[in-house]
């Protein structure tokens, strides 16, 4: 895009420190520390009000590449994703970016590929100081991205994961989401209600089953692995190759729930190639809320999860760190709760 500038007219020049000096009538020093929010600075009350008001009828902003080079710092976290096709990311960068705005921070996104990993490219960009910290976003149990991060002693959180060399993260409580999900299912009358499992090399996709066989377990039900399938759960394939093993074996369940949205969705497509009407002769519940699952047919019962809050909060606790802040470390978040829509009815054994 071209920008075009009318004959005669000029772009407006940026109003510096003294600029908002001269019309508040006090020093440069006094108005960069009020605007700074310096505690130490004193002032009277009418004459940080005259300086508040004088920035903003100058429409002055601070110079960022100025706050940098004086502080020794960028002012800019990164957060590395799996997968920014995943829709359930989204939320976890947007309250990420929230977090870090909030305390006059930027947010960098990108995503973490194998090629990125063999390159160490995360340790490059940190150890160049093109951010002050990371928030890591990946899913494995191990992986050298953590070792190296522990080993640069570089500030980092970890979301929605956990590792046993540190004590850095912040989650969701998955195993309670699976409970969730599960217990709505008994209370529907199924009893052979199968797992689509994520990649159990995943910390969370264990927590999830955990809790299924915990909830199952609640109920007297005996958990039966040939009702478990595990999928790769990148892609909505995955959920439907693992859906279809589900339906082609001797005995199927009456109900299924999915590791998370996009399984779900794959499951959903597999459901319906089989000809069966859902939920009047399946039902089926995911993990992770979407704008999506509100919109497909039947709309889907997922329990939902405090991403933007887990992000929001990795943002706040990075910052903490970064300015020499107390914070409470690790954290869970518990789930928001199921949201019921049309994927799950009363099951048809009951009548």
């Amino acid at each position: 895009m071209v920008l075009e500038i009318p004959m005669g007219k000029r772009l407006p020049i940026p109003s510096t420190l003294k600029d908002v000096a001269n019309s508040a009538n006090v020093s440069i020093p006094i108005v960069s520390r009020v605007l700074s929010g310096n505690p130490e600075v004193r002032v009277s009350a009418d004459t940080r009000q005259r300086i508040l008001k004088a920035a903003k009828s100058l429409s002055y902003h601070p110079n960022a590449s100025a706050r940098s080079l004086k502080a020794k710092r960028t002012y800019t976290l990164a957060l590395f994703v799996p997968d920014v096709g995943n829709p359930v990311i989204p939320e976890i960068i947007r309250g990420v970016e929230a977090g870090a705005q909030s305390a006059g921070y930027a947010a960098f996104v990108s995503h973490l590929d194998e090629k990125a990993v063999s390159e160490q490219r995360y340790l490059t960009w940190l150890q160049e100081g093109r951010f002050d910290g990371l928030i890591l976003a990946t899913a494995r149990l191990e992986d050298s991205i953590v070792e190296d991060l522990v080993r640069s002693r570089r500030p980092f959180v970890l979301v929605n994961r956990r590792e046993s060399s540190t004590n850095m993260h912040i989650t969701v409580d998955d195993a309670a989401g699976a409970r969730i999900a599960i217990n709505h299912l008994v209370e529907l009358g199924h009893r052979r209600i199968a797992h689509l499992a994520g990649p159990l090399m995943f910390d969370t996709s264990l927590r999830r089953l955990q809790g299924y066989r915990q909830e199952l377990d609640a109920h007297g039900i005996a958990y039966d692995s040939s009702l478990v399938q595990e999928y790769s759960w990148q892609t909505w394939e995955g959920g439907k190759v693992a859906m279809k093993r589900l339906l082609q074996g001797k005995k199927p369940p009456t109900a299924v729930f999915a590791s998370n949205f996009m399984g779900a969705v794959g499951a959903l497509g597999a459901l319906k190639e089989f000809g069966l009407k859902i939920p009047e002769d399946f039902s089926l519940v995911g993990l992770h809320d979407s704008p999506i699952a509100e919109v497909i047919d039947p709309p889907l019962t997922v329990v939902k999860m405090p991403l933007h809050e887990m992000g929001r909060r990795a943002a706040e606790i990075l910052i903490n760190i970064l300015e020499d802040r107390p914070c409470v470390i690790p954290q869970v978040l518990t789930p928001e709760g199921l949201v019921m829509r049309k994927s799950t009815a009363p099951c048809r054994c009951l009548s």
